[in-house]
């Protein structure tokens, strides 16, 4: 989700800088034999992301349309370098942010049961 918030309405990681990372990291660990597999982000109510000011720097924010792109870009990688992909971005609902952002107990849990079962660890 950190590559994907907005300053002056640019991201923080642009779409093409962010493929080339992850097919670093890909490549990374294919070259060392490394298991990998893929998780997508998780976005909460848009309407609590919007711009947020630290009064230091200037305003930052999400979107949940410009992290659901991002999320996109991971599958498509995970599909073209056939790796595993889960798939967190619709397993919460808004009550499982603590602020939008952030997941809360309950977002936690849910994320942790998911991940658990498609890594099939019982």
């Amino acid at each position: 989700v950190n590559d994907s918030w907005l300053q002056n309405g640019q991201t923080n990681v642009p779409v093409t800088e962010f493929k080339t990372n992850i097919q670093s990291t890909i490549n990374i660990c294919r070259n060392h034999s490394w298991p990998l597999t893929l998780v997508g982000p998780v976005i909460g109510d848009d309407s609590l992301l919007k711009a947020i000011s630290n009064g230091n720097e200037p305003d930052i924010g999400y979107d949940r349309k410009k992290v659901m792109e991002y999320n996109q870009i991971l599958k498509n990688l995970a599909d073209k370098n056939q790796v595993q992909f889960i798939n967190l971005i619709d397993n919460l609902s808004f009550e499982d942010f603590s602020d939008g952002l952030h997941p809360n107990e309950s977002g936690h849990h849910k994320m942790f049961e998911e991940i658990k079962r498609l890594l099939d660890f019982g």
